[in-house]
């Protein structure tokens, strides 16, 4: 048991020390002007998805790095932000939030051919991690991780079930349906089934951050 803890520990050691290691290259390039490279490196996240799930909106993406300290902050000042209700989802909800992923992709994506089309000096990445940053400030990050451009392109790749990546798993047979997991979810991609409410991982929405398996007190989650 301390030998697991001791792993997990590591890994939130690490994953802290890999999104500020991006977040400090992210804020060079934006400095320098050059953030035309960061979309190489949210392409390479995307076809990673591929293969080893959202690892780029878990472990790399400023905004996520930012919102995860807001969400520190608040849970250290013991402040609680509003819920927009995303849960609704799961009972097939989902009229408003595909309008907003709709409507950010349709901004973000077309403002990046117009400031090209027109040579506008206009970072539509750093506006995106602003607005993410700012709507996280009175709602919980799983709203932003529904409706982010980036977080939408993730998805629909990780969610590819044909290829045989790694990806995030609940063993059910050690899974005792304490939803613990289910609480720390950042972005609610674990879900209760069947009459003994074990848990299952759906795996376009799992940011692979490992927080669920740090916190199962059976060991029944595993990134395979």
């Amino acid at each position: 048991m301390g030998k697991e803890k001791k792993k997990n520990t590591g890994k939130t050691i690490g994953r802290w020390i890999v999104q500020g290691f991006f977040l400090l290259l992210f804020t060079i390039l934006a400095v320098q002007g050059r953030l035309q490279a960061w979309i190489l490196i949210l392409g390479l996240g995307v076809l990673f998805s591929l293969f080893f799930g959202r690892l780029y909106c878990g472990w790399i993406c400023p905004m996520g790095t930012v919102m995860r300290l807001e969400s520190r902050i608040y849970k250290s000042l013991g402040i609680k932000r509003n819920s927009p209700g995303i849960k609704d989802l799961k009972s097939g909800n989902k009229g408003y939030i595909s309008l907003l992923q709709g409507l950010l992709l349709a901004v973000f994506f077309g403002g990046m051919v117009a400031t090209r089309r027109f040579g506008l000096q206009i970072n539509l990445i750093v506006y995106l991690v602003l607005l993410g940053a700012g709507i996280s400030l009175f709602f919980k990050e799983e709203l932003w991780h529904r409706i982010c451009p980036h977080g939408i392109a993730n998805s629909l790749t990780a969610g590819i079930q044909k290829l045989k990546g790694r990806k995030m798993v609940i063993e059910k047979e050690r899974c005792i349906g304490c939803g613990k997991c289910e609480q720390v979810c950042p972005n609610l991609a674990i879900v209760a089934s069947g009459e003994e409410k074990k848990r299952r991982i759906v795996t376009k929405d799992c940011l692979v951050c490992f927080e669920c398996q740090r916190v199962c007190p059976t060991q029944a989650i595993a990134y395979r």
